[in-house]
């Protein structure tokens, strides 16, 4: 039997409320009743506005459809509430909320006289609890339009009100409002909430015994909490029970059957060691907790506010104000993401974490995996510093951006230089020490160019780019591509300043744009409770956009990085169809490890170590040691392969070429020598050398960046040191050099160069090429080998390692 208000109402019960009236009258004197009656309206606003949830949804669901059953997650603040429209209320609970609270709710005209002479008597009398027989009427009244105090002038405004609002309001609307604004407890509002934070369910599917309990918590919420207080929660289930029983409402057997059943919920601590999101994100199904949704609502929630000013009035709309917030996240993609990486990082206690950003064209993020599990650790790891941890070393992925420099200062990819096993530049950190760098095992490269050295990721040829080119100039445009603000040590060739991923991924996406540089972001739009959209994207995101390079730069650095995958230090990232480009990383002691890499659409980051401690990465999936070119490689292709390997016409556009200015001739090269300072030799006794210190620029050469013929053009370097030499077909060292632009003897260094026309050298001595290193060479703290391709960095303290 359902709660229905009578077909008519007679004469009779339309003047009860006269009676009502007449009840309080003799009570308190009819002068100051009928001034109330007169005087006292019901406000426009309600002093206890119902607070909304606000809903997160990801891509998937279509602009103007996030709703509680859709969403990703649903936001709130200190009480969470989802209204729910009269017809969408069980009947069950409709009858439970009648029988036990107002019996005669659809009878009276808001009042029960004698339950009211009854209270204000007892009230009257001062000491003790506030007595007497509210209406539903009456409680909804307290609950939407009176503070919450304690007093007899407040009982006689709840009386008056309560029959002001019976006049315009409809009794269906009226146990709607109660039941979508009554407390429920652990941070609910309204039975929708209540059903899901006790239940785990939406309240159309709750069972007529938890509907009784849920309405009687309203008198009480904390003393019948059933993790805490059992027995009480039992009775209270158990007289609404009893009341629905004795309306009509329910069988008697039923009440008879459940009578003795525990009351069980779910439990309001699980998973809550100082974790927010159980408290800020409920109804987060499984299976997106399973691909770490958590994360990205966390973020779309703080990003949410930013968008909508950042201040208090702007949280609180994002807390309470029933906004839908619209995130780019492909689902789709997420769930492959989180797989690819713990599907292969699969044991929680030994194995490191790992943390992928994926950007589609117009830097919208499709994927942001910032770690294993939410409730173990609440640290965004795609985030760096945003995401409330510190960022980690790129390794070699950094190698990118001072290539980018390199050719934007007008270099080509065909300069060669000396690649010896250890590189010394006197005094070239930032304290005045001298720079000492290492290749990966310690190997002689012989003459490379700059194309080989990117896909192999040779350090000795790289550290001498950074001298070219100079690390102040590297700095300036690691901030333009949103990578921070970083000190103009040399060492940042080999990626030891923290970067997080996303920014490393809009870095990236700088290249695959042509040189645009875009802001990353997670929401697309947010709508208020009404529709109307309070902020909006638009199709490619209103987002800041730069051009920080010359197209025909960008074209360039894709164009190296296209070897790094096709047969370089990233062919584990191969893909079968399309074209992609990246860079592997490897931080010092293998604690960091990087693949970086886009196709023409989507640009991809993994990172992957332990989050705390700097531990080094060993025996992970297989491989002995970890670094960029085998383990983030892999993961990197196991989404791509899923999401990008389909488009046979994905083609980079070809730079143009042109002229490109050479570098200068060598200087003497300086023997190397061991921890201990003695010279290291090979076999026959002969002193392993680094480079010197370079001269000034040579002439322009043709053939440009796209061309890959190696020892093409005479080479050298410019900046503060480095090596340079010129260079015949077949990449042998020249036997020739010179000087230009000053140097001074023994190796020290010389102040950077600005690029000038070419300056007439004199001829030098020869000078002894490097041979392979052969002899016991001090140990590479990187490694990483893959189908006979070496890749990683190594370096001393000075210059922390990287064996990506």
């Amino acid at each position: 039997m359902s709660p229905q208000p009578p077909a008519r109402r007679s004469l009779f019960w339309r003047s009860r409320r006269f009676a009502y009236a007449a009840v309080v009258v003799a009570v308190l004197g009819a002068g100051g009743v009928w001034r109330l009656l007169d005087q006292l309206e019901l406000p426009e606003e309600l002093a206890n506005p119902l607070s909304t949830s606000s809903l997160i949804c990801d891509a998937s669901v279509p602009v103007g459809e996030c709703s509680i059953d859709n969403a990703a997650g649903q936001v709130f603040a200190g009480t969470e509430s989802s209204p729910l429209a009269y017809e969408d209320i069980p009947l069950v609970v409709k009858q439970a909320a009648v029988a036990s609270e107002d019996r005669k709710f659809f009878e009276h005209q808001g009042l029960d006289p004698f339950g009211i002479a009854r209270g204000l008597y007892q009230n009257s009398k001062g000491g003790g609890s506030l007595q007497g027989g509210s209406t539903i009427t009456q409680q909804y009244v307290k609950l939407a339009y009176l503070e919450n105090k304690r007093s007899l002038v407040r009982k006689v405004q709840e009386s008056v009100l309560a029959l002001k609002l019976e006049r315009s309001m409809p009794k269906e609307k009226i146990l709607e409002s109660y039941l979508n604004q009554a407390y429920y407890g652990r941070s609910a509002t309204g039975i929708e909430a209540a059903a899901r934070v006790y239940f785990d369910k939406p309240a159309a599917d709750l069972t007529a015994s938890e509907a009784a309990f849920l309405v009687g918590l309203v008198r009480n919420p904390a003393r019948a909490e059933p993790t805490k207080h059992q027995e009480t929660a039992v009775q209270v289930r158990n007289s609404v029970m009893a009341a629905m029983v004795e309306e009509g409402y329910l069988p008697k057997a039923t009440y008879d059957r459940e009578k003795d059943l525990l009351v069980v919920t779910t439990d309001p601590n699980a998973g809550d060691d100082n974790s927010s999101a159980p408290r800020n994100f409920i109804n987060v199904p499984e299976d997106l907790k399973n691909a770490g949704y958590e994360y990205i609502l966390v973020q779309a929630r703080v990003q949410a506010e930013e968008l909508l000013g950042g201040d208090a009035e702007a949280k609180a709309l994002v807390d309470e104000g029933g906004v839908r917030i619209y995130t780019t996240i492909n689902p789709e993609w997420q769930k492959l993401a989180y797989d690819a990486i713990y599907g292969r990082l699969s044991d929680p206690a030994g194995d490191p974490d790992g943390s992928m950003v994926t950007l589609d064209k117009f830097g919208a993020v499709r994927v942001m995996v910032g770690g294993r599990d939410y409730e173990r650790s609440q640290v965004n790891l795609a985030l760096g510093s945003e995401g409330g941890g510190s960022g980690r070393q790129p390794g070699s992925t950094f190698k990118a951006i001072v290539l980018a420099e390199y050719i934007r200062q007008g270099y080509s990819l065909d300069s060669t230089y000396d690649a010896p096993p250890r590189l010394i530049v006197p005094e070239a950190n930032i304290d005045g020490t001298d720079w000492k760098v290492d290749n990966y095992g310690y190997v002689d490269k012989g003459r490379v160019t700059v194309r080989d050295a990117t896909k192999e990721s040779v350090n000795t040829a790289y550290a001498q780019m950074m001298e070219t080119v100079t690390p102040e100039k590297v700095v300036e445009l690691a901030a333009q591509l949103g990578l921070g603000d970083f000190d103009p040590d040399p060492s940042l060739v080999l990626g030891t300043s923290e970067v997080s991923p996303e920014a490393m991924a809009a870095a990236y996406l700088t290249f695959d744009n042509e040189g645009l540089y875009t802001e990353p972001f997670l929401i697309s739009r947010i709508d208020g409770p009404d529709g109307e959209p309070l902020w909006d994207a638009g199709d490619e995101g209103n987002v800041t956009r730069t051009q920080v390079m010359d197209p025909e730069v960008a074209k360039s650095v894709s164009s190296a990085l296209r070897g790094v995958i096709a047969g370089g230090s990233g062919q584990n990232a191969s893909l079968n169809v399309t074209q992609a480009a990246g860079k592997t990383g490897t931080a010092q002691q293998n604690r960091d490890a990087w693949f970086a890499g886009f196709t023409c659409n989507i640009v991809n980051v993994v990172w992957m170590g332990y989050p705390t401690g700097q531990q080094s990465m060993t025996n992970v999936d297989g491989e002995e040691t970890v670094t960029g070119s085998n383990v983030p490689a892999r993961i990197w292709r196991d989404l791509m392969s899923q999401v990008a390997d389909n488009d046979p016409d994905c083609e980079f556009p070809v730079a143009s070429g042109g002229p490109k200015k050479d570098v200068g001739p060598a200087q003497p090269r300086i023997p190397v020598t061991d921890e201990e300072g003695e010279l290291i030799l090979d076999d026959n006794g002969v002193p392993e050398y680094a480079p010197g210190v370079p001269g000034a620029p040579g002439s322009e050469t043709t053939g440009g960046a796209e061309s890959s013929t190696t020892g093409t053009g005479a080479t050298g370097t410019t900046g503060r040191g480095g090596t340079s030499s010129s260079s015949s077909s077949g990449g042998a060292s020249s036997a020739t050099g010179g000087t230009s632009g000053g140097t001074s003897t023994g190796g020290a260094p010389v102040t950077a160069a600005t690029p000038v026309a070419p300056t007439p050298t004199a001829p030098a001595a020869p000078q002894p090429t490097a041979p392979p290193a052969t002899t016991a060479a001090p140990p590479s703290t990187e490694a990483a080998t893959t189908g006979g391709t070496t890749e990683g960095d190594a370096g001393d303290s000075a210059a922390p390692a990287d064996g990506g």
